[in-house]
């Protein structure tokens, strides 16, 4: 069988810093309209400014009749998201960020001639830093409204899906202050999706000295090494990921990933893997594959 490379499925963006206006209620709402068009918006109860952002969430649509069949689309800054051509039947839907956590699901059905009933999910506020404590060199740093300004101006251009000036914002965020935390994972994060690999480990890396306590920078650094095929380091990262948030989804994807990268077909691969399925669900065929050759190594 045939193992496939870690992607960057995996999410890599920090939540971001707009300030967003209060929403009186916490519900994450869905309907279909018509041309198989679901949408709605995700709504957080929250009052402060940085407790309400909508950066760099996701909705993702998984239809039950047929696990294959998914759709997806990007949360806008106002919360709002709508996915296009979805078609009849029974979905499961989820909340996630791009660190790959789900956040919420529910299940809903689409009929494009009759509308979708709204559902509704309510999300925490701010999400916490996975895994330990923010090192103090971060927690004392604080970004001038420059750099701020440019990291806003990123996400904003991520919505509309204009790629030049993405990366121009998020440069410029780097260029104002080389010690913003968030700006750094994020371009790091846009160079992985763009498959320029040693550029975001070299962003990656720059993060990691802000915060060596970051256990997504650190699940970061491991994908990026699995893509520049150097499994045996990103094992390294992965454990280190573990040890300071040991229930990370992708933490636990990233380790099965890269032991068998190596050939290692363990108990210990298959565990890890098993352990990342509620959020990377395709990691259950590869667990099975695992599981298939120690039986048969072990002759049973």
């Amino acid at each position: 069988m045939t193992y496939s490379k870690c992607i960057y499925s995996l999410g890599f963006l920090l939540t971001g810093l707009s300030a967003l206006p209060a929403q009186a209620q916490p519900l994450f709402s869905a309907q279909a309209r018509a041309a198989g068009a679901v949408s709605g918006a995700v709504v957080r109860l929250c009052t402060a400014s940085q407790d309400n952002s909508f950066h760099n969430l996701r909705v993702e649509l998984t239809s039950r009749q047929n696990l294959n069949h998914t759709y997806s689309g990007d949360v806008r800054w106002d919360g709002t998201f709508e996915i296009r051509d979805v078609a009849e039947g029974m979905y499961e839907a989820q909340v996630t960020n791009l660190r790959g956590s789900v956040l919420k699901r529910t299940l809903f059905t689409v009929n494009t001639s009759g509308g979708g009933p709204e559902i509704r999910l309510e999300l925490p506020c701010a999400e916490k830093q996975a895994g330990g404590n923010i090192s103090l060199r971060r927690l004392a740093h604080k970004p001038p409204k420059s750099a701020v300004k440019a990291l806003r101006k990123a996400g904003e251009a991520q919505v509309k899906g204009d790629l030049v000036a993405w990366e121009k914002h998020l440069r410029e965020a780097v260029k104002q202050d080389p010690e913003f935390f968030e700006a750094r994972n994020n371009l790091g994060a846009f160079l992985a999706r763009a498959n320029r690999n040693e550029e975001a480990l070299s962003e990656f890396r720059a993060a990691l000295a802000i915060d060596s306590r970051s256990a997504p920078v650190l699940n970061n650094i491991s994908a990026s090494l699995l893509n520049l095929h150097q499994p045996r380091e990103a094992e390294e990262f992965a454990r280190k990921a573990l040890a300071i948030d040991p229930l990370s989804p992708q933490g636990h994807y990233l380790l099965g990933v890269a032991l068998v990268n190596q050939h290692r077909f363990t108990e210990e691969a298959a565990d890890h893997l098993r352990d990342s399925t509620p959020t990377f669900p395709k990691a259950r065929q590869v667990e099975a594959a695992v599981r298939e050759h120690i039986r048969r190594q072990s002759g049973e």
